[in-house]
């Protein structure tokens, strides 16, 4: 059973994911708990209590996972991932070590409008 690359959205960024073939489905990808050694089984299925998640299939029919993980290093350079190319993380594991500029300014702004509101209401 081959891979596949899926993009999803975590904490307001675009994630590139490689998964066995049978996690997404039709536009939902089915997250397990304990993902990383599971990830790396090819066979490996969705069970019930897997959380779904919205994606966007990038690629598949990848062999294996290493050239999964090749391809989304690929993509990271590339534009066809209709992402800007800063904001792309790799795994669904390293967004919790960064936040991007993006994020970063929304909530900058967020705490602007909050200070504004409450002068105002004072």
């Amino acid at each position: 059973m081959p891979y596949k690359i899926v993009q999803t959205i975590e904490k307001g960024r675009p994630v590139l994911t490689a998964v066995p073939d049978g996690w997404e489905i039709s536009g939902t990808l089915f997250w397990p708990k304990k993902h990383e050694k599971l990830r790396r089984i090819e066979h490996s299925k969705p069970e019930t209590n897997w959380r779904p998640i919205n994606c966007i299939l990038k690629r598949s029919n990848l062999s294996s996972f290493s050239q999964a993980e090749q391809e989304i290093d690929s993509m990271s350079n590339a534009s066809d991932t209709e992402t800007d190319n800063d904001n792309v993380s790799h795994t669904r594991n390293h967004n919790k070590k960064n936040i991007s500029k993006f994020q970063q300014a929304f909530n900058d702004m967020a705490r602007q409008c909050c200070d504004v509101s409450i002068v105002e209401i004072m």
